[in-house]
């Protein structure tokens, strides 16, 4: 089986964690469980449509290698080392979408919808 070119950039795939403490300001970081390279695919006209139909905004498509961690809808992603990067320590996004398929070289992929983020969060290493 042939290796899929995912070399975009890189992917850490993140959730929320709470670290307030007991009556203090609310503090939230990303803390990553997933990390790989990615390959940034096209957005097509079709997922930019049904994405506007469900008042959404696509600003990325990345596939990764199925490792056998799904990532989740609602997790956050940190992308890095790509180009159009805008930020020194990665662009902050919301994963909207997770689809599993087979490459045309039969490894298995998932295809991440991303939509940029607002709120920028501080990352837990």
């Amino acid at each position: 089986m042939e290796t899929t070119a995912l070399d975009s950039g890189l992917i850490q795939i993140c959730k929320i964690i709470d670290e307030t403490k007991p009556g203090g300001k609310p503090k939230e970081k990303l803390t990553p469980y997933l990390k790989c390279y990615f390959g940034e695919r096209s957005i097509s006209y079709s997922r930019q449509y049904m994405a506007a139909g469900a008042n959404q905004k696509i600003d990325f498509v990345a596939r990764i290698l199925n490792l056998g961690t799904r990532p989740k809808i609602g997790d956050y992603v940190i992308l890095s080392f790509y180009d159009g990067q805008e930020n020194e320590n990665g662009d902050q996004f919301r994963l909207d979408n997770v689809q599993p398929l087979t490459d045309d070289d039969g490894n298995k992929v998932f295809d991440l919808t991303l939509s940029r983020l607002e709120k920028f969060y501080e990352i837990l290493e």
